[in-house]
């Protein structure tokens, strides 16, 4: 597989583009990037043109996988132990905002204003802790 950058352009959820950086793909390689970096990077950048890349709202770096990660075991959990935990958490959201008015029902935690998030998303002393010392680390203000 190639390394290479994904670009994503988010106006519609399923609208998406991906670009390698360069004509080979191996520009962040050491081990494979080819002798003409950067100026390979920046004539096969430079095809897109300005108005489109100017649309492109997200920039990820998507590192190569290695041939010992694609020849990992499957994972332990399958869809069906999969769908059964999200339909539990479902059903517990259900409980949680079923005291609530009709014109303000809730069905995923996505739908949240901050007021009712305030309300029903309060961390205990101990999640208040972990959050304090994680924003500490990270230098979040």
């Amino acid at each position: 597989m190639r390394a290479g950058r994904a670009a994503f352009r988010l106006i519609r959820p399923n609208d998406n583009m991906a670009t390698r950086p360069c004509r080979c793909g191996y520009l962040d390689d050491p081990a494979l990037a080819c002798g003409k970096a950067p100026k390979c990077a920046q004539d096969y950048q430079s095809r897109i043109s300005g108005p489109l890349f100017d649309r492109i709202d997200l920039h990820i770096d998507v590192p190569a996988v290695k041939a010992a990660d694609l020849s990992l075991p499957p994972p332990a959990e399958g869809s069906a132990e999969v769908a059964a935990r999200v339909a539990a958490a479902r059903g517990r959201q259900a409980m949680r905002y079923a005291g609530l008015p009709a014109e303000r029902r809730i069905r995923s935690n996505a739908e949240l204003d901050g007021k009712l998030l305030d309300e029903v998303a309060q961390p205990d002393a101990d999640g208040r802790r972990l959050l304090n010392d994680a924003a500490d680390r990270l230098g979040i203000r």
